[in-house]
């Protein structure tokens, strides 16, 4: 289908190509939106100004919207270069752009628990 992209998981495609509100097209001012906020985060400024709070970035090798886990690892490196931030990267192997519908999911909400509780009281 168009979305097989979003996950693996045949059920879910199914579900979003169902739903009437996934799916839709950008209007022109919605994708002007979303240039604009891509050029304005990948920005120096942007980088120098983001929050020094412990961050988890997850992706999937698959996800062509994190450039096959490229661009979320480059993302990671870029904010990992402020060493007073903490950085954990999770890379979920051959998974696609929801994890949350993929076979690993569990393991996901997992991690992110764990993520959370260990920063409890460190912000």
């Amino acid at each position: 289908t168009d979305f097989d992209w979003v996950t693996s998981d045949e059920t879910e495609v199914a579900k979003y190509c169902e739903d009437p509100l996934a799916g839709f097209l950008f209007t022109c001012k919605g994708f002007n939106d979303l240039f604009t906020l891509v050029i304005r985060m990948q920005s120096d400024e942007a980088y120098k100004n983001a929050s020094l709070a412990p961050c988890m970035l997850t992706y999937g090798e698959d996800d062509p919207v994190a450039g096959y886990g490229k661009g979320a690892q480059a993302v990671a490196d870029r904010l990992a270069g402020d060493s007073r931030r903490k950085v954990v990267v999770r890379n979920y192997g051959h998974y696609r752009h929801e994890i949350q519908h993929e076979a690993v999911r569990y393991d996901y909400f997992k991690d992110i628990t764990e993520f959370i509780s260990e920063q409890a009281g460190t912000v």
